[in-house]
């Protein structure tokens, strides 16, 4: 009995979970049909992706019929796909409107087929689920998108108030590289689509993009951490980096060759990481380069998985933009307090050395003005000098008249004298004269 109630139980759990299975078929030749697929020998499909380097060919996936009733739903998350199409005996599915990506949605009541190819590398993220579960997470994701994307446009336009009071352009670099970034995710998401936004549209802003990616990364990495004036030659090579990448994004845009979209990729991380291996080289040098290099390793090498190695066909960490965006977020909170710390110490060390300048000055002067002054006061006759430490006292020439009994005019001629023997111009300058030197 217990043998018996054991395979039921056994049986109820490969039914239970067999349903979700989805398999997928490679058809290189193109070569099958709506009418002919099913017959074609299908894998399963491991961990909800199908990843291959850059092929030409047709996948199928297939999702078994089964008893149960529900609505369920089949979404294809990247942008990359084309011709997707739906097949259900000799029905046509069609996708579901103002959707991220490709979504199908049927019941399965028969074997569905689900047709596709892209025009870059097969990289195929899926998901299976019920019409009611599908709508919960997808309202769940755009809450998540919402709030990521609300906060990054909070901290760039905190970045452009503290650019415009600090002056310091590494307020300026990070909040474009952060809305570059922002792009970024909001292409990847899906969300032009929700919009209507074209291909060719979508295609456009890639490009432009990774360039402004590389540009301001480099930029901001460079302003941070005073990279020009420690590393000088790092910019010449960055600069013919840079000169590649605008080409190859060019001709990617003209000709649509993915051949130059996979060169435009591996340009723009090669250029990010040659930045954050300089920062590794200058970790022990401040906090704020240590943050640096923490901060922006998870949300690069995270990155690096699914724009570079994906386009050789493997994963090594399975980045997904919901990890990506996760490191995005310790991103900028981690490198938005660096950046307010590093204005701090930076404004304290301005303040100090700017402080011991006006010190170094000020003695440099008054030694000047000393050795000037006793130099040439004792050029000075007895009424010249009791004129001058009246006038420094800030008397007019009336009451200078007054006091030393003498007429205004003979005052003007005094004064005129010392300032040829103090070699002075005017009587504001000589009111800068030290009154303990000039009184004798």
């Amino acid at each position: 009995m217990k043998f018996r109630l054991s395979l039921l139980l056994c049986f109820l759990y490969l039914s239970f979970f067999g349903q979700e299975k989805v398999f997928y078929f490679k058809d290189a030749n193109k070569e099958y049909s709506s009418k002919t697929i099913g017959s074609a020998n299908f894998k399963e499909v491991v961990d909800d992706i199908v990843l291959e380097s850059k092929t030409d060919a047709v996948f199928w996936f297939k999702i078994p019929k089964s008893l149960d009733d529900d609505d369920y739903v089949f979404q294809i998350k990247s942008i990359d796909t084309k011709g997707s199409k739906g097949f259900q005996g000799n029905k046509v599915l069609e996708k579901l409107p103002y959707q991220r990506y490709n979504v199908f949605q049927f019941t399965r009541d028969e074997d569905t087929f689900i047709k596709t190819a892209s025009n870059s590398k097969a990289y195929y993220p899926i998901t299976l689920n019920k019409s009611d579960i599908f709508n919960f997470n997808e309202k769940k994701i755009i809450t998540y998108n919402s709030f990521y994307y609300g906060f990054s446009f909070l901290v760039i336009l905190y970045c452009f108030v503290y650019y415009f009071y600090f002056k310091d352009y590494a307020f300026l670099y990070y909040s474009v590289f952060l809305a570059s970034i922002t792009l970024g995710f909001l292409i990847i998401d899906g969300t032009l689509n929700l919009f209507g936004v074209s291909k060719k549209i979508t295609n456009f802003l890639i490009i432009t993009n990774y360039i402004a990616l590389a540009f301001f990364a480099s930029k901001f990495i460079n302003s941070f951490l005073f990279l020009e004036s420690i590393y000088p030659k790092l910019k010449k090579y960055t600069y013919t980096v840079g000169v590649l990448i605008i080409l190859s994004g060019l001709i990617y845009f003209i000709t649509d060759s993915h051949l130059y979209l996979l060169i435009l990729n591996v340009l723009v991380f090669s250029l990010l990481l040659i930045y954050w291996l300089t920062s590794v080289l200058l970790f022990k040098r401040n906090i704020y380069t240590k943050i640096l290099v923490l901060a922006f390793a998870l949300l690069l090498f995270s990155a690096i998985d699914s724009f570079v190695l994906t386009n050789f066909g493997f994963r090594i960490f399975k980045s997904n933009p919901l990890l990506m965006k996760i490191g995005g977020i310790v991103q900028i909170i981690v490198l938005w307090f660096a950046v307010i710390y590093r204005e701090k110490i930076l404004r304290k060390e301005n303040a100090f050395m700017k402080k011991e300048i006006i010190s170094f000055s000020d003695s440099i002067n008054l030694n000047d003005e000393k050795l000037k002054n006793e130099n040439t006061l004792e050029d000075l006759s007895h009424r010249e000098r009791e004129i001058f430490n009246l006038i420094i006292q800030g008397k007019s020439n009336k009451l200078i008249s007054a006091e030393l009994n003498i007429s205004v005019n003979t005052v003007k001629f005094h004064i005129k004298n010392i300032y040829e023997k103090l070699n002075i111009k005017s009587r504001k300058e000589a009111l800068n004269i030290d009154l303990n030197i000039a009184k004798f």
